[in-house]
C-alpha cells in the first residue's frame, strides 16, 4: 500500500494520545507513509467511511457500543482492514475471533508489544499487494486476474445450450467461462481457494458467511457446501482467517 491508513479509537483521550504517538514513532523510523485519525467519541467514528482503513486499534469498554460490536460493523464493510483490540478486559478474547481480529492486546501498552504489531501488520500487507496472478484460458482467448479479484468457480455440464463441460468464473468485475476440468484447476490455484461442493471453488478471501450447509459470498450469492466436504472446509477457512486476519 502506497499509504497505511490507521484509526484509533479509544475514549480515553490520553491513551488515544499515547497510541498516536507510538505509531507515529514507528512510521518515521521506518520511513513509510502514514496517515493516522484519532477518535474519542464513538458516533464520530461511526459515520466515517470504513473502507478506508487499514488498521483499526479498537478499545472494548466505550459508551453506547463496545469494541466487539464496533468491530463487527466495521468488517460488514471492510474485509481487508486489520482489528487490533487494545483493551484492559481479557474476557473477550474468543468474541474477537468471530471479527477476524488480527491481534488482541492488553493494556497497559508498551511502545515494543505495538512496534511488533505494527511490523506484522506492514508484513501481511506487503504479502497480500503481492496478490498471484492466476492465467486461465477462456473461450475468448487468455485472460490473467490477480487472485484478489476471483469471487469463486462454478462447474456446468451445460451451459446456455451452447458450452458443454465448462468452468464459469465469478470475479469482482465481470465472468468468463473455461473449458477445463475442475478439479485439475483447484490443483494449480494458490493458496487461499477452497472446494466445499464438486461443481464449486470458492476465494476464501470473499466469503462473508458460513452456514450448516452453505457458503455465504461477499456478493451474497450462496455456494452449496456437501457434507463431506464441510469439516474440512471449515477447517482450512479457519486457519485461513487466523493466518490474514
Amino acid at each position: 500500500m502506497d499509504k497505511i491508513q490507521i484509526a484509533i479509537l479509544d475514549d480515553d483521550m490520553n491513551y488515544s494520545e499515547l497510541l498516536y504517538q507510538h505509531c507515529k514513532k514507528y512510521f518515521e523510523l521506518h520511513n513509510e507513509a502514514y496517515q493516522i485519525q484519532k477518535y474519542t467519541d464513538v458516533l464520530a467514528f461511526l459515520n466515517e467511511d470504513y473502507t478506508k482503513f487499514d488498521l483499526l486499534l479498537l478499545d472494548i469498554q466505550m459508551p453506547l457500543y463496545n469494541g466487539i460490536e464496533i468491530a463487527k460493523k466495521v468488517r460488514d464493510v471492510n474485509k481487508k482492514g486489520f482489528i487490533c483490540f487494545v483493551t484492559d478486559y481479557s474476557d473477550y478474547i474468543y468474541q474477537s475471533f468471530k471479527v477476524h481480529a488480527f491481534d488482541y492486546i492488553n493494556k497497559p501498552v508498551t511502545e515494543d508489544k505495538l512496534f511488533q504489531l505494527l511490523n506484522d501488520v506492514c508484513n501481511y500487507s506487503k504479502m497480500i499487494t503481492n496478490q498471484t496472478k492466476i492465467i486461465l484460458q477462456s473461450i475468448e482467448g487468455e485472460i490473467v486476474l490477480s487472485s484478489d479479484q476471483v469471487l469463486y468457480f462454478e462447474y456446468f455440464d451445460k451451459l446456455l445450450n451452447s458450452f458443454h463441460r465448462v468452468i464459469k468464473v465469478y470475479t469482482v468485475n465481470q465472468d468468463y467461462v473455461i473449458k477445463e476440468k475442475i478439479s485439475n484447476l483447484y490443483g494449480r490455484l494458490p493458496d487461499g481457494f477452497i472446494m466445499p461442493h464438486k461443481s464449486f471453488i470458492v476465494n476464501m478471501e470473499h466469503i462473508k458467511l458460513f452456514k450448516q450447509n452453505e457458503i455465504i459470498m461477499d456478493n451474497n450469492v450462496s455456494i452449496p457446501m456437501s457434507q463431506k466436504r464441510a469439516a474440512e472446509a471449515r477447517k482450512v477457512f479457519s486457519t485461513f482467517t487466523q493466518r490474514y486476519y
